[in-house]
């Protein structure tokens, strides 16, 4: 990881700031394929998203599959899920390497809050994941 995926994921927006003025690359990713976007949703930092959503595109993913919007389920991070849910080009039944959706996520960890945004934001909970 680099300073910005530790900022991004800790939401430190002056370090990003100053990170980006001085070069840092936003689209560098991580061994796992995660880029700033991926870590601001799992630190569930809004700030820092915003920061870079106008430059990366909030349905990407990494090496498995996995969208911010999974990441920002599987870690129970409201906040994300509410600003992405708002977002008009959100891929709210983006499916993961095992086929699971947010929707998957949030419910398998008890995340009840999330499940309810998801269904009211177009959810569709008849999607079957590789297990079925």
């Amino acid at each position: 990881m680099t300073a910005l995926h530790f900022a991004a994921y800790k939401g430190n927006f002056k370090a990003l700031e100053m990170l980006c003025n001085y070069g840092a690359d936003y689209s560098k990713i991580t061994n796992n394929g995660q880029n700033v976007l991926h870590l601001a949703a799992q630190g569930g930092m809004v700030e820092s998203f915003i920061y870079f959503q106008s430059l990366i595109d909030i349905n990407c993913i990494d090496e498995k599959q996995s969208t911010p919007l999974h990441w920002a389920c599987y870690m129970n991070n409201e906040s994300i899920v509410t600003f992405l849910l708002a977002q008009q080009n959100i891929n709210v039944n983006s499916k993961d390497e095992q086929d699971q959706t947010p929707l998957h996520l949030a419910t398998t960890y008890g995340h009840t809050k999330l499940v309810k945004k998801l269904l009211r934001g177009g959810a569709e909970p008849k999607i079957k994941n590789k297990n079925g």
